[in-house]
């Protein structure tokens, strides 16, 4: 071998070395991960039930949001209505909000948070607002004054079927003491029945 060959095979081995092995060599993994800082939002109350109410009546609405940055934007909304707005939400904060009902129905209540960054968190509630069953009328209260009347005179034509008819002060007293007994017994057995009905 000349030396001219041998000079031509060491530059080439070098070449090969500087190409193929030293990046090996000294090839350094490089790994990593972008965390990215999610907005968890919590509905405390309503929750997804039926709430009775008279003709009005107040819903507590309680939510609290949760993220890795310590201040974002958060929104809350009725049926697509804002309801609440805070661009310096800070974080871990419970919002407390009571709402006045007066119409009864479906609604939907919405939270959303969302950062500097555009990392965002939604939650969602649907309730029921209904009325409180009204109570039955009592009967007593649909009789009137002059039907109730004619049933007392009635009652007193039935007690004095059975007691006869009074003969003193006395008699007369004890015979109206028994016909209102009678009538208000009648009434009250009445509305009991209609009440379980």
């Amino acid at each position: 071998m000349n030396i001219g060959n041998m000079v031509k095979t060491l530059i080439l081995l070098s070449i090969f070395s500087i190409i193929f092995l030293l990046p090996a060599v000294n090839a350094i993994n490089v790994s990593f991960t972008i965390d990215s800082p999610l907005i968890n939002v919590t509905i405390i109350s309503p929750t997804n039930t039926t709430y009775t109410i008279l003709s009005n009546g107040t819903v507590n609405y309680t939510y609290i949001a949760d993220s890795t940055l310590p201040i974002f934007h958060l929104k809350a909304y009725q049926n697509g209505n804002l309801i609440y707005d805070n661009a310096s939400y800070a974080n871990n904060t419970i919002i407390n909000i009571q709402r006045n009902f007066t119409s009864f129905g479906t609604y939907n209540f919405t939270v959303y948070g969302e950062n500097i960054l555009g990392d965002s968190g939604t939650s969602q509630v649907i309730f029921t607002v209904a009325q409180i069953p009204s109570p039955p009328t009592p009967v007593f209260a649909l009789v009137g004054l002059i039907p109730t009347v004619m049933a007392a005179g009635a009652i007193m034509w039935l007690v004095s079927i059975f007691m006869g008819p009074p003969k003193s002060p006395r008699e007369l007293v004890e015979f109206t003491l028994v016909a209102v007994i009678v009538f208000f017994v009648l009434v009250t057995g009445i509305n009991i029945i209609v009440g379980l009905i």
